[in-house]
């Protein structure tokens, strides 16, 4: 048997030695023994109570004694007698990748290299067992519940990529300046060439025109000995290119025609080939572009470059690292490429028809005050609510260990009736499910913001975006604030749904959401009186 931490161990195994006390006291004062007896006459009462037309009394008492002793010998036999062996052991989780996917990761093997790799068996020198169907409730309850840790997606996935794929710009005004200045004296004069040599039916084709829909485009970067002037290696810039150094072969021709022109000295500025302006590993404007995503957008730019990633995965490895860099500069330089400005929650603080000048003031001054109310109010909540999140897995494993001492003296009560070992059963499962919750809770908290949010920011300087911008940051303190009572609120939700399957479970949520609140509240007076003393 596996536990999520060294408490839970702890708890689990001194809760099953009391567990076991228990049961022994109970069996050595054949108290266990009583509910048997109880069946037996409660079977022959509801017989003697039946009217004549039942048929013989004695026989219809005989066979619902035999179904009634059989089903409790059965619970009492795999839910009562403790017969197998206890031994205890911690998971242990991988910290690099639950890092990564903002919930815990569990790793295989058990060899951690500290002295928790032993199982436990024992504590203070004494051992516990566990009946059959304890420990397979246990077993089950773990292994679905790490099962649907591990569903949770770790990183975001091809939809979220492709919204970060958006979001992809060029971010420096001097290569924004150069690139529309490539664009001009090399993209738009070969393309235009290309369509006066069509009509010229001279040397280009309808194919060529399928590579040739972008600056970087295979057409371009290719030769063609019938239109030269329809390729980048036919066509030099016309004004000087700071990013290049001079080459003297190439560049003093045009340096002297300037100086004639402008009857000034030759200058040593460089007019590189187009070729070479696009293409060149140094000082190319390809590679420099690339890196300025790579700069700016270090997150997608990794992804998509990684050999076997998603991006490579998605079109099955036949995208060269090359191509692949090429589809992130074209995307950069689309026109298309415009982030995203809208409302990224649907809000019901405004009114839709926008019932005059009152009342848009009157949101405009509820957004602006709670807005900065909130902020101040979570400033305060999060020292409370984080003491919370750090006592929920206490709460669990105590839960479960009041659990597990019930056992030997709940079920006798019930008559070791099986209705109420599953609903104990459930209640197991139900208690030891929160640690999935929570840690989807985590997830949320670890991801969600950056995954709506980014590229919905408040922009001061664009008034077009500058309404939905600043909803966003509401939108996005209030998400917060959500977040951190999420951890609360789900345990009770998960045992009301439980519950609507007919198993009384759901009581136990506000036992579980007394105990937090009482921590919460400590906490928060002790931050209160630590402020006040600051203050003063």
């Amino acid at each position: 048997m596996v536990v999520n931490d060294y408490l839970t161990l702890f708890l689990t195994l001194q809760a099953w030695i009391i567990s076991n006390k228990i049961f022994y006291l109970l069996s050595s004062a054949n108290l266990l023994v009583f509910p048997l007896v109880l069946i037996i006459f409660t079977t022959m009462t509801e017989a003697m109570q039946e009217g004549e037309d039942e048929g013989n009394k004695g026989l219809l008492s005989l066979n619902r004694s035999a179904v009634g002793l059989t089903l409790a010998v059965c619970a009492y036999l795999f839910a009562m007698i403790p017969n197998q062996k206890l031994n205890l052991g911690t998971l242990t989780y991988n910290d690099v990748r639950s890092g990564q996917c903002g919930v815990a990761i569990t790793k295989p093997g058990e060899n951690t290299e500290t002295s928790w790799d032993s199982a436990f068996e024992s504590l203070g020198g004494q051992t516990a067992k566990v009946p059959m169907w304890w420990k397979l409730m246990h077993s089950m309850s773990i292994g679905i519940t790490n099962a649907s840790i591990a569903a949770i997606p770790c990183s975001y996935d091809v939809t979220r990529s492709q919204l970060k794929l958006s979001e992809v710009s060029i971010q420096s005004p001097a290569l924004q300046q150069e690139t529309q200045q490539f664009y001009q004296q090399c993209f738009a004069q070969a393309k235009s060439t290309m369509v006066h040599n069509t009509y010229q039916n001279d040397g280009v084709t309808d194919d060529d025109f399928k590579k040739a829909n972008w600056l970087g485009d295979d057409y371009f970067l290719s030769t063609n000995p019938n239109a030269t002037h329809t390729t980048y290696s036919g066509i030099q810039a016309l004004d000087p290119v700071p990013s290049f150094p001079y080459k003297e072969s190439r560049d003093k021709s045009y340096n002297d025609i300037w100086a004639e022109r402008l009857r000034a000295e030759p200058k040593q500025h460089a007019y590189p080939t187009c070729q070479e302006w696009w293409a060149d590993s140094q000082y190319g404007l390809r590679n420099r572009l690339a890196g300025e995503v790579e700069k700016h957008s270090p997150e997608i730019y990794r992804d998509v470059m990684q050999p076997q990633g998603w991006f490579d995965t998605l079109f099955k490895g036949e995208k060269t690292a090359e191509q692949r860099k090429d589809m992130l500069v074209r995307r950069a330089l689309s026109t298309e490429n415009i982030n995203a400005t809208g409302r990224t929650t649907r809000g019901y603080g405004a009114v839709i028809d926008g019932a005059g000048n009152d009342r848009a003031s009157a949101e405009i001054w509820g957004a602006t005050a709670g807005g900065a109310g909130l902020v101040i109010g979570r400033t305060f909540l999060e020292p409370a609510f984080f003491i919370v999140r750090e006592a929920l897995p206490m709460f669990q494993a105590l839960l479960l260990s009041a659990l597990i001492i019930a056992i030997p003296m709940v079920l006798p009560l019930a008559m070791y009736n099986w209705r109420v070992v599953m609903t104990i059963s459930i209640a197991y499962f139900g208690v030891e499910y929160f640690t999935f919750w929570w840690e989807w809770c985590r997830s949320l908290e670890s991801k969600l913001l950056t995954a709506m949010y980014s590229g919905h920011d408040f922009n001061f300087l664009d008034p077009i975006s500058y309404s939905a911008g600043a909803m966003n940051v509401l939108d996005s303190e209030i998400m917060r604030v959500v977040l951190l009572i999420l951890y609360i609120v789900v345990p009770g939700l998960w045992l009301t749904i439980i519950g609507f399957a007919g198993y009384q479970v759901s009581s136990m949520s506000s036992s579980f959401n007394e105990g937090l609140n009482t921590v919460k509240g400590a906490t928060q007076r002790g931050s209160d009186r630590l402020i006040g003393m600051i203050n003063k």
